[in-house]
């Protein structure tokens, strides 16, 4: 036991966590840097350039337990949303091509949400998968989320050209079915739009901090390079 006169010694976790911090925030800006440079790809959008923007309805059921995001916890409830889908390189089909459906979920506590083509196992969600056509195969948010279940990701799984089943998983479970997200007419590209998937997510859906801090400076940047009158930084 510590004496009276000599305080116990402070323990380190915040140390070691400001560590991974400072080494995402590194990681970020050099990732953004590379993935938004004119000369690695010279467009005005350095990703997902061409797209198709569509109405949408997702429905959710609902979870049997409480994750403490809203649009999971309130069903069986119906949303209106703006969905883009879109190829990460904007290859034509059938080469293949990373597919990126972006969701912008209607209401108070809605937000965005970006999902892409990866695996579903374990470790292969954190795998990007390049598909044929931008409407076949599972989508997943790629990394998770925090919620009250602790790591939480979500899915997206075709079972038509213009429906998808959301899924939801936590760290090491299986997949469960917690809506149904229906595609519908097409108004536009949607290219004009930017998605904010790190600060703009539904709420009770927290991007860990080092994964925010990874992604957060290449989707500004992406921003940047998007709006018209503006310059790379």
């Amino acid at each position: 036991m510590p004496s009276a006169d000599r305080p116990a010694r402070p323990r380190r976790p915040n140390a070691a966590q400001g560590l991974v911090s400072a080494g995402a925030s590194v990681a970020g800006r050099v990732l953004a840097a590379v993935s938004t440079s004119p000369r690695v790809l010279p467009r005005t959008k350095p990703l997902h350039p061409r797209g198709s923007l569509h109405e949408a309805r997702l429905e959710v059921a609902g979870l049997p337990a409480p994750t403490g995001a809203p649009l999971l916890d309130g069903g069986p409830v119906a949303r209106d949303c703006l969905v883009r889908v879109s190829r990460a390189v904007g290859l034509p089909e059938p080469w293949p091509d990373i597919t990126g459906a972006a969701v912008r979920v209607s209401g108070a506590d809605g937000g965005d949400l970006l999902f892409a083509s990866t695996g579903t196992g374990r470790w292969t969600r954190f795998l990007l998968l390049p598909r044929s056509s931008r409407w076949s195969g599972t989508l997943t948010t790629l990394l998770p989320f925090r919620t009250r279940l602790g790591l939480t990701w979500l899915a997206l799984r075709p079972t038509g050209r213009n429906e998808y089943q959301l899924l939801c998983a936590t760290q090491g479970g299986a997949w469960a079915v917690t809506g149904v997200l229906r595609i519908g007419r097409r108004i536009g590209t949607g290219d004009e739009l930017r998605f904010g998937p790190v600060q703009e997510a539904p709420a009770g859906l927290v991007v860990p901090r080092p994964l925010a801090l990874l992604r957060q400076p290449a989707y500004e940047r992406a921003r940047d390079r998007g709006r018209p009158g503006t310059q790379p930084r």
